[in-house]
């Protein structure tokens, strides 16, 4: 989780864990986690949530934090590609 959203993230992850809400806000809450989170550990455990709308949110968020990771990985080769050319070899 970056340094500018890891308060958040923290707060939001409290806030599904400790109140009785509806599972659509829980839907979103996840969602939103998934674009600000790094750290999949931190909503795991709704993975098993008895809602199905709750524990399928986070398998999209679980994606979504996959598909962020995977973004880094190929802008970090493009780079590597960009200023290293044929010298810079995975």
């Amino acid at each position: 989780m970056s340094d500018v959203n890891k308060p958040a993230g923290e707060i939001l992850v409290k806030y599904i864990n400790s109140h009785e809400v509806s599972p659509l806000v829980n839907h979103e809450v996840l969602i939103t986690l998934g674009w600000i989170i790094d750290d999949k550990s931190l909503i795991e455990p709704f993975l098993k949530h008895p809602d199905l709308l709750v524990s399928e949110s986070c398998e999209a968020a679980i994606s979504v934090i996959d598909m962020r990771e995977k973004e880094k990985s190929t802008n970090v080769e493009d780079e590597m590609n960009r200023l290293y050319g044929d010298e810079y070899d995975d």
